[in-house]
């Protein structure tokens, strides 16, 4: 049986416990050559971060294994833009409705100088969809778009594309 003077167990614990750190740093060099993409989305509970969630591998084996995924969600679509355009993303989540808002320097948009450059829309990966719905007993209430026109209405968060999506419907029907 091994037998440690008193007063060395200190040194050889500090010995293990850095010889498990050396270990653990030393991974494989192929793990170590990876390059790093963000990809800025809504929030978890959003289409955008589903999607990028369900893209990761497909896209991390598309590329060789040679680059690291990692999704990283903010509080809205907006948000998110802009994370990527200031630099702190790679990639950014958006939909057409916010590419408008940003190239006409309006809503979450206006007076924004990216630190980077302007997002470009490279990749469509569904269309834009927002549904909205009533109660059964105030269904009558609607027949038109101009119907919700001056009624409190809850789209959704704003920033969130499909709260940009509204808009756009209503400017467009009137």
């Amino acid at each position: 049986m091994l037998k440690i003077k008193p007063g060395h167990n200190f040194t050889v614990s500090a010995a293990a416990i850095a010889a498990v750190f050396v270990v653990a740093a030393s991974g494989p060099a192929s793990a170590q050559e990876r390059n790093s993409i963000r990809w800025a989305t809504s929030s978890v509970d959003s289409y955008g971060y589903k999607v990028a969630a369900a893209m990761v591998k497909i896209a991390e084996e598309a590329l060789g294994g040679k680059y690291t995924i990692t999704v990283n969600p903010y509080p809205s679509t907006t948000g998110a833009m802009k994370a990527a355009m200031d630099g702190t993303a790679e990639i950014g989540y958006t939909a057409d409705v916010g590419m408008t808002q940003l190239y006409a320097s309006e809503g979450g948009f206006k007076d924004y100088k990216p630190a980077k450059g302007k997002l470009v829309h490279s990749w469509y990966s569904y269309p834009m969809e927002s549904f909205m719905a009533t109660s059964a007993k105030d269904a009558g209430k609607y027949k038109c778009w101009g119907d919700f026109s001056g009624k409190p209405v809850f789209y959704t968060t704003a920033g969130f594309m499909n709260w940009l999506n509204f808009m756009r419907i209503h400017k467009t029907l009137g």
